[in-house]
């Protein structure tokens, strides 16, 4: 399979509308191999009340539980939003051969003014990059939960 994926991405955004008011987060990560989505999560940081709980993180986790390995080697992440620094280098621990993401957010962070090109494109493993892919939708997605839409 060839990434980025249109029909990937667009899963991606119905499968975290669904959630996005209900959890007041408009972001979405899916694990994908080859053609199959391993795994699928939506960040919950204020139902759970857990700053660790971003979709990014989620999914490679659930990722990593379903292959049995703490290496996703030859996978890809798809986000709505930018991976957040801790994501970004969770990308690189876990090897993942790609990411991509629909709007960067790095501009909007007031804790940590780096974005996740910088934390990449440092590492020693070989990531690519498909930034702003989709991002007219992705944006679209997160003005919804903004205003409550869903």
């Amino acid at each position: 399979m060839k990434h980025p994926n249109k029909e990937i991405m667009e899963n991606l955004i119905r499968y975290t509308e669904r959630y996005a008011v209900k959890y007041g987060h408009a972001t979405g990560a899916f694990i994908v191999k080859d053609d199959e989505i391993l795994a699928k999560a939506v960040t919950t940081v204020e139902k759970d009340k857990n700053p660790t709980s971003h979709a990014e993180l989620k999914a490679i986790g659930k990722a990593c539980k379903m292959i049995k390995n703490y290496h996703l080697n030859g996978c890809y992440l798809y986000t709505t939003q930018e991976p957040c620094p801790m994501c970004a280098s969770a990308i690189v621990w876990a090897r993942i051969a790609g990411v991509i993401y629909g709007w960067e957010s790095h501009n909007l962070r007031n804790h940590l003014k780096m974005c996740c090109q910088t934390i990449l494109e440092t590492s020693s493993e070989k990531i690519e990059v498909f930034p702003k892919f989709m991002e007219k939708e992705c944006l679209e997605l997160r003005k919804k939960s903004i205003n409550g839409e869903g």
